[in-house]
């Protein structure tokens, strides 16, 4: 059996305090006044993806070879609660992806030709 050691936690917990700053950052940019008390762990770790895909998608050039099922990850402010802003992670079909159906006369939502 895999049994963590202590130093295993600390390293856990400092990789998840490193994602929170960066998502901190992050949401500052795209928010207003984010505190890092709302900024979940999953919300940290969505942040870490989102920031991987939207790399990966300022190189693409096919976009058949997209290693996202061809969407992009968004995050939304949705609401408070208790004072709070609750954000959600939330994907959709890539601009790319619609302007190459659009441009070959099919239809966004069934994927076939009009």
């Amino acid at each position: 059996m895999f049994e963590l050691t202590a130093q295993d936690y600390k390293d856990a917990a400092a990789r998840l305090a490193r994602l929170r700053g960066e998502a901190l950052d992050w949401l500052n940019r795209r928010f207003q006044n984010v505190r890092d008390e709302e900024i979940s762990d999953q919300v940290a770790r969505d942040i870490a993806v989102i920031q991987e895909w939207e790399r990966d998608c300022c190189y693409c050039t096919d976009i058949s070879k997209c290693r996202h099922s061809r969407s992009v990850l968004t995050i939304r402010e949705e609401g408070t609660r208790d004072g709070f802003r609750t954000f959600y992670t939330r994907a959709h079909t890539c601009d790319a992806c619609v302007s190459y159906m659009e441009s070959m006369g099919l239809n966004k939502k069934q994927g076939r030709r009009q």
